[in-house]
């Protein structure tokens, strides 16, 4: 083998190592088998153009199991400042029977207690324009809003601050206790506009978004054609770039090893 094979045997061995490595450290933190997830559609988007930082189609997001990360709802998040993916509270992946998993930000947690009645004091202290049946949430106490039914109303929503909708808590079926969640680019949660049948309970919640990997997730889309359609134009742009830029990164580590050996032989 002479000395220039043997120099890319052993770069191809090291890079080889360090993406091994990195995979069982990802799975390790992210404590499941499957810690990534393609984002599909542009539920989560907050422009025409993908953004480092926020949940776009054709981005790859490395999942945390339920079991090592606690879901911060929006609720929760704007009164504790707590933000994730440009907006308050945590992104959540949950299964959706017949189809796909749904990523969506997790708004607040709606308790069942099993007599038509429902546990909402998740929503106390939330600083933003609501009411429950017409009645101003900042006026409610957290005692008031352990056995409510009726319609929670919110104005001035969203990263956006202009979104208005209504969640009828007795419209809510399966009765389950869970969470209602919502896509940052959809106008209503989705158990109101038929995206899911009642609250997500914890039986199917996949994950917690945890890290975005920007425009990797494409590769995924483009090979299978299942949704390239949607991927924003600069994503592609930005994906080739990073390609380009990772293989002149070998070829720089290349010749500084071999640099590096040249000296040590002289």
């Amino acid at each position: 083998m002479d000395k220039e094979t043997k120099s890319l045997v052993i770069m191809a061995v090291a890079v080889l190592t360090v993406f091994g490595a990195a995979y069982a450290g990802i799975v390790m933190y992210s404590g499941t088998s499957s810690p990534f997830y393609t984002v599909e559609s542009g539920s989560m988007m907050h422009s025409d153009n993908s953004k480092i930082g926020i949940v776009d189609t054709g981005d790859m997001v490395i999942i945390k199991s339920p079991s090592k990360a606690g879901i911060v709802t929006y609720a929760e998040g704007h009164r504790t400042g707590y933000q994730k993916f440009g907006s308050y509270g945590d992104v959540i992946l949950y299964e959706r029977p017949g189809s796909i998993a749904v990523i969506h930000r997790a708004i607040f947690y709606a308790g069942y207690n099993g007599d038509g009645t429902w546990d909402v004091s998740s929503l106390f202290g939330y600083g933003g324009d609501w009411d429950l049946n017409g009645i101003p949430g900042d006026t409610l106490a957290a005692d008031d809003l352990k056995s409510v039914n009726g319609v929670l109303s919110f104005e001035n929503f969203g990263h956006t601050g202009n979104k208005a909708f209504a969640v009828n808590l007795d419209n809510l079926s399966p009765k389950v206790s869970g969470y209602i969640t919502m896509g940052d680019n959809n106008k209503e949660p989705d158990q109101t506009n038929g995206i899911s049948a009642g609250a997500i309970d914890d039986g199917r919640i996949v994950g917690v978004a945890a890290i975005e990997v920007p425009w990797l997730g494409c590769i995924k889309l483009i090979l299978l054609g299942n949704g390239s359609e949607r991927i924003p134009g600069n994503s592609v742009i930005m994906l080739v770039m990073s390609f380009l830029l990772l293989i002149a990164s070998i070829f720089v580590l290349n010749f500084v090893y071999e640099r590096y050996i040249k000296k040590r032989e002289e």
